[in-house]
């Protein structure tokens, strides 16, 4: 699939003229497997993107091809309009977060952050301020003379963070940065980098395998698969309109059938039909009706609507806030579908077996090509 540059828009809603990181037909080899394919976009200055994909997918790679610390074989990388596709990575503007951290143990938080001001032409009294300034914008104040071994992992990511952003960066790179945390100082801290991105002004380029991630602080999200770009869009873009099978799933659960007949202007596939509104010869091969697990309706909500079915509970999976069903529908294929629905929706919980309606709102019901 041959992706264009997206027009793209800032998170304020103003349309930049002119891309701060610009990508053009980047291509990397490491010996006869191709890990980065022909990538081709632009991100915008204070925008945050983020890289979304499965191990192994070319994401890192990406990000070090333009950090300078992997050569591209083929197409150019620009920041602020300089071709820096050749250039060392000291040479190019940009400020980078590891997933490791890569703190120096031997050195106190403001060694760590003061590090690469040290290399300036800055005065003590700056370099001193500099940090000082740094260190109250993550939150990190009282614990300039401590060692990151004496530190949580939150603390040592905003150590990192604080580094990344001493020399005042145009471009800051992410790999990964939270992944090493627990699930809850993670959540945090998404929040915090979100925040601190917007108040620095920072142009951000995050890689990532977490889509709740991606989703949560992201302007754009870059979906990739074998070292190609499958979509650039909004969070709400990719989630809802994704542009085929492998992004909806990579996105979060989806129901999918394959499209079995198409007849009387409908397409059909296990329990889910759709109004055919194309031709014939639009139809994707290999293409599958879906619909959210959110988005099946169950019980009351399903009976109201006059189109539902019963379906049989298979499994039930109750998660507080949430319940999660298995529902065996009507047919000799024994299909099974999802539905996800918040646990105050429900009057009592169903048991194993019990039979409840189900409905699928036609206009949560998409239609997607495999997508590999």
């Amino acid at each position: 699939m041959n992706i264009q540059p997206a027009a793209f828009t800032h998170a304020s809603g103003v349309a930049q003229a002119a891309p701060f990181l610009s990508v053009r037909d980047l291509g990397k080899r490491f010996g006869r497997t191709t890990v980065v394919d022909r990538l081709t976009f632009d991100i915008a200055r204070s925008e945050f993107v983020c890289v979304l994909g499965p191990s192994g997918c070319g994401k890192t790679t990406l990000l070090r091809l333009i950090a300078g610390f992997e050569t591209a074989d083929s197409g150019s990388i620009a920041i602020a309009g300089t071709d820096v596709t050749r250039l060392a990575p000291e040479q190019r503007d940009f400020g980078i977060v590891f997933q490791s951290y890569a703190l120096f143990p031997n050195r106190t938080v403001a060694g760590n952050v003061g590090f690469g001001l040290e290399a300036t032409k800055v005065s003590s009294a700056q370099r001193h301020a500099r940090v000082a300034e740094l260190l109250a914008l993550v939150g990190l104040t009282e614990h300039t003379a401590k060692y990151p071994s004496q530190l949580s992992g939150g603390q040592q990511q905003r150590v990192a963070l604080a580094r990344a952003l001493a020399l005042s960066p145009g471009l800051l790179l992410l790999d990964e940065p939270l992944s090493a945390l627990d699930a809850n100082v993670r959540s945090r801290l998404r929040l915090e980098l979100l925040s601190l991105q917007r108040r620095v002004g920072v142009t951000a380029l995050m890689v990532t395998h977490d889509q709740q991630e991606a989703l949560a602080v992201a302007d754009r999200i870059i979906v990739m698969n074998q070292g190609r770009i499958v979509q650039i869009g909004t969070p709400q873009q990719v989630f809802e309109t994704p542009a085929d099978l492998f992004v909806a799933r990579f996105m979060g659960e989806m129901n999918a059938f394959t499209v079995s007949s198409v007849d009387d202007g409908r397409l059909w596939a296990g329990p889910l039909c759709m109004l055919r509104g194309r031709p014939a010869a639009a139809v994707p091969e290999r293409a599958h009706l879906c619909i959210r697990p959110s988005a099946v309706l169950v019980g009351a909500e399903a009976a109201a609507t006059g189109r539902s079915m019963a379906a049989q509970v298979r499994h039930m999976l109750y998660l507080g806030d949430t319940v999660r069903l298995s529902l065996a529908v009507p047919g000799d294929a024994g299909d099974v579908v999802h539905a996800e629905l918040p646990s105050v929706r429900m009057s009592s919980l169903p048991r194993l077996g019990d039979e409840i309606a189900i409905a699928f709102p036609p206009e949560h019901v998409q239609l997607l090509a495999d997508g590999g």
